[in-house]
């Protein structure tokens, strides 16, 4: 049987996130409800994985501002895979309806 391709064209390439515009994100103060940390959080990380932030960093209010350096280096370390994911596999693209 040949070989069949893959139904996706590969990019290969090198993604870069800056720890200190992560950093910046994660001082931010808000004056709404969430905060903008718990909103990036939702944003780039699987309920599995926010749990495990927040076991390993504390609750939201204690987290900015003690291990700001320990949480950016850790985010963006996550970032960076939703990012590329995002840009080497295309969305689905949906019918749409008329």
């Amino acid at each position: 049987m040949p070989p069949r391709p893959f139904p996706y064209p590969l990019r290969i390439g090198n993604d870069i996130c800056n720890v200190a515009r992560i950093r910046a994100l994660v001082a931010r103060d808000s004056s709404s409800s969430t905060s903008p940390l718990s909103r990036f959080l939702r944003r780039i990380l699987t309920p599995p994985e926010r749990a495990y932030f927040w076991h390993r960093f504390g609750p939201d209010d204690d987290v900015a501002a003690h291990q700001l350096n320990s949480i950016a280096q850790f985010l963006a370390g996550r970032y960076v895979p939703v990012r590329l994911r995002a840009s080497t596999v295309p969305a689905p693209t949906l019918p749409r309806n008329r």
